[in-house]
């Protein structure tokens, strides 16, 4: 999926997808949204990827 659409609907990027834990059961081919998972928003990470996501989305 396009980064432009990514950004804007809030899902989860496969590279942040390692060690995190799902929220509530999602379907098989439905698309995980940060909403959908617990993860550590102060690992490096993620961070960098909110700086991204202000710079460029």
């Amino acid at each position: 999926m396009p980064a432009r659409d990514s950004v804007r609907d809030g899902y989860l990027p496969i590279g942040l997808a390692h060690g995190v834990r799902l929220k509530q059961a999602v379907r098989q081919s439905q698309p995980i949204r940060w909403s959908d998972v617990e993860y550590d928003e102060n690992s490096d990470a993620v961070q960098f990827r909110r700086e991204m996501e202000q710079t460029f989305g």
